[in-house]
């Protein structure tokens, strides 16, 4: 999956499942979670469920990274990375 397809899952995911008083194009890939769009810790773990059930991986506390779930582009990275990971396995 290319990169701007999955920011676009997360942006989806953002707005649907997590915060519907986002509109999905006032969603910029680099804005912050906190600062930006104003999510508070419930919102983070809506967002890691939803993230769990729309591409098929489950997350353990190890796999949790604050630095990972700072950004759109940040959480799109992390994303990607277990795709990768869950593929190799």
């Amino acid at each position: 999956m290319d990169s701007d397809s999955l920011i676009y899952r997360i942006k989806r995911l953002i707005c649907e499942k997590v915060a519907p008083e986002i509109e999905l194009e006032s969603i910029g890939n680099d804005d912050m979670l906190i600062e930006d769009l104003n999510f508070d810790s419930l919102q983070i773990l809506g967002l890691i469920t939803e993230m769990e059930r729309e591409f098929g991986f489950m997350l353990d506390d190890e796999d949790l990274d604050l630095e990972a779930l700072v950004s759109v582009s940040s959480v799109s990275r992390f994303v990607a990375q277990k795709l990768d990971g869950e593929k190799s396995a």
